[in-house]
């Protein structure tokens, strides 16, 4: 996020893995990473589970700084320090930086992050005031010492600051062992009685968490705060139980410096035996003695912050630190803001939040606190100007949206009373929805004999109904979306534009905004010449409410606790009835989810054919109780709106969302509010869901209205505030989050319309959490309305994923009696035209004999030729077979679901983690998907006969199945798994025939690798390819040819539709009419697409796979060689790479796998070679293990053990167009030897599509026919990272193994463009 996350080129290598170069062979070997000593042995961190307190790092963030520490080679990071200050923070002195004001001031002097290295806390005690200064003043993060830990008050002093302390050895339910600041990482140890932890022991745990949490350390600097050390201290970290002193406490600091390898920077304070003010980088164990244990510099600053604020300027060269500067600040002046906290001057304007208690709304509340608090912190460089002397204190309220219609305690009006009247706030931000704020904000809701009394300024965000426009009703309230009318003038236009007349109308005839809205949209459809469909009542009986005026029509219900599942089939019923095929829906979102699920559940005006649009967006749609409901999303998809228009680059949006990007987390959109975090359900911080913009934009508008009042008394007067905010928001207006505010004469909103339309897609916009594989739902902005037309920006979806326009009638009624021909001019043309095609026919006929008889002697001629071609064709063709008995989960006609694994894993999980998981296992539990718990099955079974127990899981983690432990690689934290096996099954087969058949053929033999096990689907009439084959029967192989009756759907666990293990007496040689098909498939000859390039030798045996070695100065295959060679050194510096050799791969099985997907493929075009230059390329370069290597040369790039290492684009096999990103080491690792293997690989890449993490399958290409994109890339319009998903698209052609001298500094950069000489085919015109 620009300036505000962590510079670029900061740390060391990659964010995967990291290489090390030994400068000198006296250089000790390098602990595991963020494990300094033995953990084990401590036994302390396997008992950590307490509370973190700190999110993840954003998963986006992550990724944008790895490419930022790629591109730049230095930066710095600026720390500003203070300590142990024994004046508390309410001091109004400005001796020595004592008074908070003055220390804040001189805090804010420069940018960089603020830290408070302890002692705060014990200096405040327990007055309120202080704590609340000092949360005023600006710090980033904040420490204990052994005083702060040893107040008796420290508790209550935590809880109104309102953000826990980093204590790192005082573990704690109001501490966290580690602080995300945004541009580093915050530990801190202090020398306290009270610890829970070893220095050594803390930071190693507070490491492991960090890095749990997703910190990645690679690019994030890591700051250690060391308050003090004692001599058990000291003796632990030097292992001389004789040690004490200063010296000895500076020697331990020294030490622990060097063996902490992830940390670049340690402050200490109180340690007797570093000078004050000294910054060194530390005393290794080298013979220069000048860098830690991995060969990087440190550096140690022993700061005396105890009077003055401390900066440090910590510099970065090519990743690693390079110098640190120390300069300090002296208090000259004080900040006003701080000043007016601790003298009282400052105004407080107590403001309430009435927040939806929905998963969704929790996000859009949440937008709103954060917007409070940016204004509220006048030292973060963002709103400092907006009230400078004026303190918004802000209680928030929740309440049920879908019970605001309650003739008894609507919920938004019992919130009010119970949380908001005891404060007596002058505004109130919310609610949203008209009936929700019409129990609020009318004028009997406020002084009738049971109204709440109060003449707080209501700011509502998403309220549209007309009704509430008369304020002599609905005094001092302000709306921030437009009106109801203007929202239906927009969908009019929609309607209008497609040519929909008959539309039915489904409201809830007991809310107020349902009711307007659905009037108004009658109206327009009226207007229009249109007719509304449907007229009946499903509940027992409708009110009718004043907004739906005295003749609306449509389809209503009436229920008090919500629309039902009965009711919602009783609404389709209708609908049906009525021969509806478009429907305006206005009803509240939980509704609407009720109404779309059942929708997809009966399949009741479902899918093609229909359209949907609805006045009210939001996700709450789409959640229920927390969990997305996926049908209801399936149910609306294809659903159009119209929502505010929000701009996207404003300075104020973009000021926000640096502001809040380090404090957002998934972890917290239930339960209690957390002070410092905010609910993001998507996890991006560049998007806010649902009317969350607007809710901003209404904290915005309130805050400019009292700053533009001149005294704290008008700031007290909601009717003066309401006059500064109409005032505020008069044309021109002013910018805000989603764009600019203009509010008329009754502080409505004159906004623009954006048309929305609910599409399953894969982008990098907003998305909902939709359990699908490869695609997601996403409101996408399809069009705007302007002057009364509907401008298209995108295509929209109609239900069933199509492009084409419903009708809003049956398209057997005709166009009832509309544009019909005249039956006399039908007769006159029958007649006239009659005679002379008589005549015609005639002399057509003595052509077509002399015609026929040709024909019949050249289909003789075409008859040979074609059967030729097949006997060659089958002569070619190698290790194919036919499938002659099915193989599929369940048997042949099984309609159960997909049996389960063998045995589910799971691994443990820290307590204070579960929340982020959606699938526990009580009491702690996380499974494992199917395919992990395949791996450590078979693991497992091969460990019971002598085979290894380890299992890789990735690069970071693997797991030991005997020792049932899960042990993360580079720290050396472990966690216990879990195997929990289901009873044996019952006599039904597994693996293929019919349910009853017995016995079950036997499962996978127990010596098949982990990462193989994989059946392959066989429907009958499919033809297979070997890999190879077993003396048992088994065999591996790929599908060239489908069956006839072949599924599209995923199979379940331990199967494959493309490639896996199958049992060779289920097939046969294929027969000559199977061959036929195939060949058919292949473009008729089918012996020129198998035929392999002609540059190939011959090869002795078509079923093994043979290796050729090019040989540069032989004449055969120098040019061969070379025509590698450059493609390889395209991107590399050659004077670092040293060519081992170079080896032609002749598999003839993979390449007829490969040759059959390539013209299945290249078929699309009419020209085969405009096809190959389109959607093939030649080479593209694929990394990998030494290990893999024999496997990819047999079996060919399976996904099991060649997709182990990424899932950014999906969860394929990874092709690089550029050698410099596949040789990288964690691709492309090297052998005992320093010698690294990389594929030159030809590919079918097909058509594309953006990848989507962690997607199973590329994005839906042809919704109609279910054809999905062939790859994902990362960049569709210059691709430089490719990912498949059908192992038979890509054949290795070439294998180099080679070794390399590169310093690797970061992880290689995708989505460059390509060199200029690059070139797709380098075999084209020579094959």
């Amino acid at each position: 996020q620009r300036e505000r996350l962590r510079p670029a080129g900061l740390r060391r290598g990659a964010a995967l893995g990291r290489v090390h170069v030994e400068r000198r062979p006296a250089q000790p070997r390098r602990p595991a990473k963020g494990c300094p000593i033995d953990c084990s042995s401590t036994g302390e961190r396997a008992a950590i589970t307490r509370q973190s307190g700190f999110s993840a790092d954003r998963k986006m963030r992550s990724t944008l700084l790895l490419l930022a520490a790629a591109a730049a080679g230095a930066a710095t990071v600026e720390v500003r320090f203070t300590a142990d200050f024994a004046d508390a923070v309410t001091s109004t002195s400005s001796t020595s930086c004592r008074g908070g004001a003055y220390r804040a001031y001189a805090l804010a002097a420069s940018a960089g992050l603020r830290i408070d290295g302890g002692g705060v806390a014990a200096a405040c005690g327990s007055t309120t005031l202080c704590a609340q200064v000092f949360a005023s003043m600006g710090y980033n993060g904040w420490a204990l010492n052994a005083d702060d830990i040893a107040s008796s008050s420290l508790n209550t002093f935590i809880n109104t600051v309102g953000s826990k302390p980093v204590a790192s050895n005082y573990a704690t339910g109001n501490t966290v062992s580690f602080a995300n600041l945004g541009d580093a990482v915050l530990l801190a140890v202090s020398s306290t009685s009270s610890k829970t932890h070893t220095y050594r022991g803390a930071i190693a745990v507070a490491l492991a968490e960090a890095r749990d949490a997703g910190i990645d350390f690679e690019t994030t600097p890591v700051i250690l705060s060391v308050n003090g050390i004692s001599d058990a201290e000291t003796q632990d970290i030097l292992g001389d139980e004789t040690a004490s002193g200063a010296s000895d406490g500076s020697a331990a600091i020294l030490k622990l410096a060097a063996e902490t390898t992830d940390v670049d920077l340690v402050i200490t304070t109180g340690i007797s035996g570093l000078s004050d003010g000294s910054v060194t980088y530390i005393v290794g164990e080298e013979s220069d003695k000048s860098t830690n244990w991995a060969g990087d510099r440190v550096y140690v600053a022993s700061l005396g912050a105890s009077s003055s604020v401390q900066q440090i300027a910590l510099g970065f060269a090519n990743g690693v630190p390079s110098s640190a500067t120390r300069t300090s600040t002296s208090c000259s002046s004080y900040d006003t803001f701080v000043d007016g906290m601790i003298r009282g001057t400052v105004d407080t304007v107590r403001i309430g939040m009435l927040c939806d208690s929905g998963t969704a709304a929790r996000e859009e509340c949440d937008a709103g606190r954060a917007a409070i608090d940016a204004i509220n912190n006048k030292n973060d460089g963002y709103f400092d100007d907006l009230l400078p002397l004026t303190k918004l204190e802000v209680t928030v309220a929740f309440f049920d949206q879908g019970n605001c219609g309650s003739s008894s305690s609507p919920s938004a009006f019992v919130a009010w009373t119970s949380d908001l009247t005891p404060v007596s706030p002058v505004a109130v931000v919310g609610p949203g929805g008209t009936t929700c704020t019409k129990s609020v904000a009318s004028y009997d809701a406020r002084y009738g004999s049971s109204g709440h009394g109060s003449d707080a300024l209501v700011m509502s965000e998403s309220s549209t109904a007309t009704s509430i426009s008369d304020r002599s009703k609905y005094p001092n309230i302000v709306r921030l979306s437009s009106s109801e009318r203007l929202v239906m003038e927009s969908l009019s236009v929609v309607t209008k534009h497609y040519g929909w007349k008959r539309i039915a109308v489904v409201y809830d005839a007991a809310d107020a905004w349902a009711s307007d809205a659905a009037r108004i949209f009658s109206e327009k459809l009226g207007d229009a010449g249109g007719t509304v469909l449907g007229d009946t009542c499903v509940s027992s009986s409708c009110r009718t409410l004043s907004e739906a005026g005295s003749d609306l029509k449509g389809v209503r219900f009436d229920e008090s606790g919500g629309l039902t599942a009965s009711k919602a089939d009783d609404i389709l019923d209708a609908l049906d009835d009525a021969d509806a095929r478009i429907v305006y829906v206005a009803a509240h979102p939980a509704d609407q989810s009720i109404l779309f699920e059942r929708i997809k559940q009966t399949q009741k005006l479902y899918g093609t054919g229909y359209a949907w649009l609805s006045g009210w967006l939001s996700e709450d749609i789409f959640m229920r109780n927390g969990e997305v409901v996926a049908d209801a999303i399936e149910g609306a998809r294809g659903l159009i709106l119209a929502k505010e228009k929000a701009a996207t680059s404003g300075a104020v949006r973009q000021s926000f969302v640096d502001q809040r990007a380090t404090s957002l987390d998934d972890g917290v959109c239930t339960g209690a509010l957390t002070a410092g975090k905010y609910c993001d359900l998507d996890e991006d911080p560049e998007t806010v869901g649902g009317y969350g913009p607007q809710v901003v934009d209404t904290v915005y508008t309130l805050a400019k209205g009292l700053d533009s009042l001149g005294s704290s008394s008008d700031r007290q007067n909601p009717d003066r505030i309401y006059d500064a905010v109409v005032t505020a928001g008069a044309y021109p207006g002013f910018q805000s989050f989603s764009g600019t505010v203009v509010l008329d004469g009754i502080a409505e909103r004159q906004g623009s319309l954006t048309i929305m339309n609910l599409q399953l897609v894969t982008s990098s916009r907003r998305r909902l959490g939709v359990p699908l594989s490869s695609t997601s739902a996403e409101f996408v902005a399809v069009g705007r309305t302007v002057g009364g037309q509907f401008l298209l920006d995108a295509d929209v979806l109609f239900p069933g994923g199509t492009k084409a326009v419903p009708l809003d009638h049956d398209p057997a009624d005709g166009d009832s009696g509309r544009g019909k021909v005249p039956m006399g001019l039908i007769y006159g043309l029958v007649f006239g035209l009659f005679l002379p095609i008589l005549c015609c026919i005639g002399v057509g006929f003595y052509l077509y004999r002399r015609k026929k008889i040709d024909k019949s002697r050249k289909q003789k001629a075409t008859i040979q030729q074609a059967q030729d071609e097949l006997q060659a064709f089958k002569e070619s063709v190698v290790n194919m077979r036919v499938v002659i008995e099915a193989a599929a989960p369940g048997g042949a006609g099984a309609t159960t679901a997909p049996p389960v694994a063998p045995a589910k894993w799971y691994w443990e999980e820290s307590v204070a983690r579960l929340q982020a998981h959606a699938v526990v296992k009580p009491p702690h539990w996380i499974p494992y998907d199917d395919q992990t718990s395949a791996q450590l099955e078979a693991a497992r079974a091969k460990a019971s006969v002598g085979g290894s127990p380890v299992v890789p899981l990735s690069a970071a983690y693997h797991a030991d199945v005997l020792q049932m432990k899960q042990t993360n690689t580079r720290t050396g934290f472990s966690r216990a798994l879990l195997r929990d096996a289901p009873p044996p099954p019952k006599a039904s087969s597994w693996f293929g025939g019919s349910r009853d058949a017995a016995p079950p053929p036997p499962p996978l033999p127990a010596d098949i690798d982990a990462d193989e096990r994989t059946c392959l689907v066989c429907d009958v009439g499919a033809i297979l390819q070997l890999a190879k084959q077993r003396d048992d029967g088994w065999a591996f192989g790929s599908v060239v040819m489908e069956g006839e009756d072949a599924g599209r759907t995923d199979p379940g666990y331990g199967w494959n539709r493309n490639q896996g293990w199958f049992q060779m007496e289920k097939t046969d040689v294929p027969t000559t009419d199977q061959l036929t098909k195939l060949q058919e498939s292949l473009g008729g000859g089918g012996t020129d697409a198998l035929a392999t390039p002609k540059y190939w030798d011959d090869v002795k045996d078509p079923t093994v796979v043979e290796y050729f070695r090019l040989d540069p100065r032989s004449a055969a295959t120098r040019d061969e060689y070379n025509r590698c060679l450059d493609a390889f050194m395209l991107t590399l510096d050659r004077s670092k790479f040293r060519i081992h050799s170079i080896d032609r791969v002749q598999n003839i099985s993979l390449w007829q796998s490969y040759a059959v997907k390539k013209a299945a493929t290249c078929s699309r075009e009419d020209d085969p070679d405009k096809a190959a230059r389109k959607y093939v390329r030649a080479w593209l370069f694929h990394g990998c293990p030494s290990d893999v290597v024999p496997k990819i040369l047999q079996q060919g790039f399976n996904r099991s053990f060649c997709g182990k290492n990424a899932t950014l684009y999906g969860k394929g096999v990874y092709f690089a167009r550029d050698a410099s990103y596949s040789t990288f080491p964690l691709y492309c690792a090297p052998d005992a030897q320093g010698v690294q293997t990389i594929f030159l690989v030809r590919a079918v890449v097909g058509q594309w599509s953006k990848g989507v993490k962690d997607a199973l399958t590329p994005d839906v290409r042809d919704a109609a026919r279910n054809i999905l994109y062939d790859c994902t890339v990362d960049n569709v319009r210059d691709p430089s990272i490719f990912v498949t998903y059908h192992d038979a698209q890509a054949y290795p052609e070439y294998m180099i193994k080679f070794s390399q001298t590169t310093q690797h500094t970061g992880h290689p950069k995708a989505g460059l463009p390509a060199h200029r000489l690059y070139r797709p085919n380098l075999v084209e015109g020579i094959e």
